[in-house]
């Protein structure tokens, strides 16, 4: 039976097979044909922090990182399907966010359905990005979840720098690693900010000047570096107990910084001599030991040198006071004898005799393995130049207009220097700025051009000077600049002053003042170099972006100029300007803005009050604090008292506050009468005061009779509406009384 079933197997076992490998078909195509993505129906962004997750609800699991303001960081954009699953199109994409001052990509391609963006946030607070399909509108918008932005607030350097102890500052070596230096990014908070990822840069900072460090730029990565340094400058003090390190390492990015604590940093031992000569500063632990440039020298003319023993990094050791040997490329030379150092320093006196590049070395003859010092090349300068002669300037010039103007290189006896070549200085005795060109080059022995001067004045002469120590010098014929042609007016704001020549044509500060201040104002005729031209008597008109300034009349220049008295009575930033109406063609002038801020409290205003007002009912007032210009005082804030014509205790409520100079608020009359006024006071020594307009109180509805009986007298408007006490009556004999329709406050109601 068992062959016979192995021969012929059931038919039942194929079915078996093929609904298995059938239902695994479907199974496998029906699931591709379930996660393939449709169409792009929206954009998601996907921040740091942040994994898609498609099929899910929300398309995504985590939760963005925050962000430290200023650092650059990626994020995903991608075009989906409704489940989330990328679709992939290459439509344009446009970023925006809720930080107006971000620094967003342009519009981005994406490819096959995404793209990486770098963004910057700018501003700290909590943000969201946004992203819009530019391509498609049908495409959903993709806002992203709001994430933490924060602010790098200062940076610490965590090692201590030369392990200090007990009350000794940290010492190092110059040029020695300072291993494994921890600096952390921090917030406000002092926390720090993991995801700051940035260059920033490294100093060498000493109570003498800048030092050179190594490395210069860091990478922090997720707020940190650890990492190795080296310093190059020495300081000045010793080891002791109390003292105060006078070297530190500063880290910086942009405005945000940290520094290490104070530490000592010793040189390294005595290797080489430093030669500065003029021109040359003194700069240990940079690269050449020094900086700047050697002046030129004039042959036969005594300078100065200045000799340092120095390590390796060209540090002062003061305690060297070695034999110094001096010598040069000129021949000729003078040079001092062999001199020695004092404090590791030397002063020598020096003379060049031979024209050309020259150099001078030092040898320490008592340490001879020190590496001989040698000076920058000197260019020796010999020549029969005495001064530099101007051919005659001619008087007047006008400012503003250049001229011609040649200078010449000349000896002793005026004759010219034809082998002159170099650089010179150009000035002009109206001062800095009121001269073009600075800086001219001479050929030849001689230099023609234009000559510009923009302020005017008598007795002018120009000057020039070359820039060998000591300088050649030469000064012009004195001469007139006159003004230019009367083309704008100038006005000046208290606190300020003409600066004729030199732009923009005034200096100072316009400080702010009070509304309803009286302020001069100076207008000025002017060239366009700012000059006053003292000429023009023309008419002038004042005006004022202060609607509610109070203007002077028109009146004339008097030599080119006025003083104008004006009111600014509005609160704000005003200008006054000023207008040539006897030449309307002439260009006003605007004087710089000025901030008029409220002026002392004056009076309490209130809005007006439209009768009639009806006993009982809520009337809605408004009162404000003003200026004697009618400027409301937002810094006033205080207790009132309010009272109304009709009585006391015929108003509430009787006392107020106001804040920021305003009160709104509803009162409540109880007396019925015409010609009703409103009064508020403060509590001053000396009052303030307002009054509201006149308006009517009429009477509420009849709810009540009130019946007047002799020796009673009605009090409309106040509880129990009537004083005094009934008069005794005879048994049997008539008398009088009233009977009144009153509403709830006893006012008659006459209708």
């Amino acid at each position: 039976m068992y062959t016979s079933e192995y021969q012929n197997p059931p038919i039942s076992k194929y079915r078996y097979l093929l609904l298995s490998i059938t239902f695994m078909f479907i199974i496998v195509f029906g699931f591709i044909s379930h996660v393939d993505a449709q169409s792009a129906t929206q954009l998601q962004i996907l921040l740091p922090g942040m994994s898609a997750a498609p099929g899910t609800p929300n398309g995504y699991t985590g939760t963005p990182f925050s962000q430290a303001t200023n650092v650059p960081f990626q994020i995903i954009v991608n075009a989906t399907d409704s489940s989330w699953n990328v679709v992939p199109v290459s439509d344009q994409v446009l970023l925006s966010c809720s930080d107006p001052n971000a620094i967003l990509p342009p519009v981005a391609n994406l490819s096959n359905g995404t793209t990486i963006l770098t963004v910057t946030i700018n501003a700290s607070g909590s943000h969201t990005l946004s992203a819009d399909d530019l391509t498609d509108p049908n495409v959903l918008d993709a806002i992203s979840p709001s994430f933490d932005v924060v602010d790098v607030f200062f940076f610490t350097i965590d090692t201590p720098i030369g392990n200090p102890h007990g009350n000794h500052p940290g010492q190092v070596m110059v040029g020695d690693n300072i291993s494994q230096v921890q600096i952390t990014a921090r917030d406000a908070s002092g926390n720090r900010i993991n995801n700051y990822s940035k260059d920033v840069t490294l100093s060498e900072y000493t109570d003498y000047g800048l030092g050179r460090i190594y490395p210069e730029t860091i990478h922090m990565t997720a707020g940190s570096w650890t990492g190795n340094l080296q310093i190059f400058r020495a300081g000045l003090k010793d080891d002791g107990p109390y003292v105060t390190g006078d070297v530190w390492v500063r880290v910086n990015d942009f405005n945000i910084f940290g520094e290490s604590n104070r530490f000592l940093a010793t040189p390294r031992p005595y290797s080489q001599l430093l030669n500065l000569v003029p021109g040359e500063t003194y700069l240990p632990g940079s690269l050449t030991g020094k900086s700047g440039n050697p002046l030129d020298q004039r042959a036969t003319v005594q300078f100065n040198m200045n000799v340092y023993a120095t390590d390796q990094y060209w540090n002062q050791i003061p305690q060297i006071n070695a034999t110094i040997h001096f010598t040069s490329s000129d021949p000729a030379a003078g040079l001092p004898n062999n001199s020695a150092l004092t404090g590791g320093h030397l002063t020598a006196p020096v003379i060049l005799n031979t024209p050309g590049i020259q150099t001078i070395s030092t040898t320490d003859i008592t340490h001879p393995s020190i590496q001989a010092g040698i000076s920058s090349p000197i260019n020796v300068i010999v020549f029969g130049l005495d001064h530099f002669a101007f051919d005659a300037i001619s008087s007047p010039q006008t400012a503003g207009s250049p001229f011609s103007t040649t200078i010449r290189a000349v000896d002793a006896a005026g004759n010219p220097v034809t082998d002159f070549n170099g650089d010179l200085d150009l000035s002009v005795s109206t001062g800095i700025q009121t001269i073009t060109p600075t800086a001219l080059t001479m050929n030849n022995g001689v230099w023609t051009g234009q000559v510009t001067l923009t302020k005017a004045g008598s007795f002018v002469s120009l000057s020039v000077q070359d820039h060998v120590n000591p300088p050649h010098t030469g000064t012009s014929n004195q001469f007139t600049v006159q003004t230019g042609s009367f083309t704008k007016l100038q006005v000046l704001m208290p606190g300020e002053t003409g600066t004729p020549g030199i732009a923009p044509g005034k200096t100072g500060t316009v400080n702010p003042i009070l509304a309803g201040s009286n302020i001069s104002v100076r207008v000025n005729a002017i060239d366009d170099s700012w000059n006053v031209i003292s000429t023009v008597s023309d008419e002038i008109h004042i005006s004022s972006t202060d609607p509610n300034a109070i203007l002077p009349p028109n009146a004339p220049l008097f030599n080119g100029t006025r003083q104008f008295s004006v009111t600014l009575n509005s609160t704000g930033v005003y200008t006054i300007s000023a207008h040539d109406v006897t030449q309307p063609s002439i260009t006003p002038g605007t004087g710089s803005p000025i901030l008029v801020n409220s002026g002392n409290l004056h009076e309490f205003k209130f809005d007006n009050i439209i009768g009639p007002a009806t006993v009982g009912q809520p009337l809605s007032i408004v009162i404000t604090a003003v200026d004697a210009s009618g400027n409301r005082l937002y810094d006033y804030s205080g207790p009132l008292f309010l009272s109304a014509s009709t009585g006391f205790g015929t108003i509430s409520p009787v006392d107020i506050v106001m804040n920021q100079g305003l009160y709104t608020g509803n009162v409540t009359l109880t007396k019925a009468e015409s010609g009703v006024f409103m009064t508020v006071t403060d509590s001053a020594a000396s009052p303030h005061t307002g009054t509201s307009n006149q308006f009517q109180v009429v009477p509420g509805v009849i709810k009540k009779f009130q019946v007047l009986v002799p020796g009673i007298v009605a009090t409309p408007g106040l509880d129990p509406g009537y004083t005094g006490s009934p008069t005794n009556q005879l048994s049997g004999q008539p008398f009088p009384i009233r009977i009144n329709g009153v509403d709830a406050h006893w006012n008659v109601v006459t209708s």
